[in-house]
């Protein structure tokens, strides 16, 4: 219940006098900016990136750049689960200034403290940005945050129309996929995982879902 807060949406950019280079700013070149924007905020950060390497690298150059007292962590889907889990708990408590993380983060994990949400680039659409920018700031008198830090001229572009589409409430339509054969297959797996099945009843309970 209650009015739903479209989420606090920022950018980083270059400084006028840096523009934009031909092929956009690397990634470490947005270092000190994603930097001083971890630094800032008085809570902690989830950076999300793109892949598995990415957050790897970024977790060691924001470890190197900042104070030994913020401790920045890595999170991604081929970490054990005992890794995952150790970086969930600290997280949880609040002893973390900063968390990298591929979107195997955004789903499953619960996330009380977090103050704000980096992109490092766009994302992709409007109903991965406002969930994942909900992350932030569990507290009924605050807005999530979100900060997106643009590489090149491109993802400002983007960045802008989601900001634009999250004020105003506008996702993208959900459609409702029918008889993924991947999906059917990891469903049956799933469940034989459990222990041994009936075949007929839970061909009957796959039927009954609306995919199949």
């Amino acid at each position: 219940g209650g009015d739903a807060r479209s989420p606090d949406i920022s950018l980083v950019i270059p400084p006028v006098d840096a523009p934009f280079p031909s092929g956009g700013w690397s990634a470490r070149r947005r270092l000190p900016a994603v930097a001083r924007a971890v630094a800032a905020s008085p809570g902690t950060t989830l950076l999300f990136v793109s892949s598995r390497p990415r957050a790897a690298a970024w977790t060691q150059a924001l470890s190197d750049v900042l104070p030994p007292s913020m401790r920045v962590a890595c999170f991604h889907g081929s970490l054990s689960a005992d890794e995952r889990g150790l970086v969930s708990r600290d997280l949880q408590r609040g002893a973390l200034r900063a968390v990298v993380a591929t979107s195997s983060l955004e789903v499953g994990v619960d996330v009380p403290d977090a103050e704000q949400v980096l992109f490092l680039g766009a994302p992709g659409s409007v109903t991965q940005a406002v969930p994942t920018a909900g992350r932030s700031r569990h507290r009924p008198d605050a807005r999530p945050r979100a900060v997106i830090a643009c590489t090149d001229v491109s993802y400002v572009r983007v960045a802008v129309a989601l900001r634009r589409c999250a004020e105003r409430g506008a996702l993208e339509p959900l459609a409702r996929r029918q008889g993924d054969e991947d999906v059917l297959v990891q469903a049956v797996l799933a469940l034989c995982a459990r222990g041994p099945q009936d075949p007929g009843s839970r061909a009957r309970a796959l039927r009954e879902s609306y995919a199949f």
